[in-house]
């Protein structure tokens, strides 16, 4: 499948409800190489437009917007609904509710996460409250690759101008897969966020 690169452009990025707690879970995971700075103010929200700089998941609204996000996320919930080699993963969703309201509230939790404002009301405590009390079956190294299988599937059928915008979205969700399995009690393994091309 052909598809046109996203173009670089900016949007006005704002801190959201899991802003925040998502930038400390990741410096907290990577104390060498990063410092906290403060979301609230915007200006640590937006990237630089030259692409040796860094860019990091909190900056990405202000690069990518909310089209490519959604388009990620549809292609990815689109492809766990349609999961027939492994029923067992793909029940524990379509069990919880319809395919258009897991594309909404992971949209939603994405942008604000990554500097979209105020989109996912509850942050990290509903969040976390999802994944043990509905989600837990596939809060396992298994579900976590399963996961990454499809989400890889998704991030591969879209296309960047800026290089770095497919990396940064892969430290967000090494970011998230470390918490959650050191959170559930399993062993995360780094080649599950591995792009098969790029």
């Amino acid at each position: 499948m052909k598809t046109t690169p996203f173009p670089l452009k900016f949007h006005s990025p704002r801190c959201g409800y899991a802003t925040a707690f998502s930038h400390q879970e990741f410096c907290d995971q990577n104390p060498d190489t990063s410092r906290p700075v403060d979301t609230s103010n915007e200006y640590n929200l937006v990237a630089g437009d030259d692409f040796q700089e860094p860019l990091h998941f909190w900056q990405l609204y202000s690069v990518i917007g909310e089209e490519p996000i959604h388009q990620i996320v549809t292609d990815f919930y689109t492809r766990v609904f349609d999961d027939h080699d492994d029923p067992s993963f793909r029940d524990v969703f379509t069990r919880l509710a319809p395919l258009n309201h897991h594309i909404k509230v992971q949209v939603a939790y994405w942008i604000d996460a990554m500097g979209g404002g105020r989109r996912y009301p509850g942050g990290e405590y509903r969040l976390n409250f999802h994944h043990q009390h509905n989600a837990q079956q596939v809060m396992t190294a298994q579900g976590a690759k399963r996961w990454m299988y499809h989400m890889r599937g998704a991030l591969e059928t879209i296309k960047f101008e800026d290089p770095r915008v497919k990396p940064c979205i892969l430290e967000f969700l090494t970011t998230k897969m470390c918490s959650y399995a050191q959170k559930f009690g399993w062993e995360f393994d780094e080649k599950d966020m591995e792009l098969y091309q790029d």
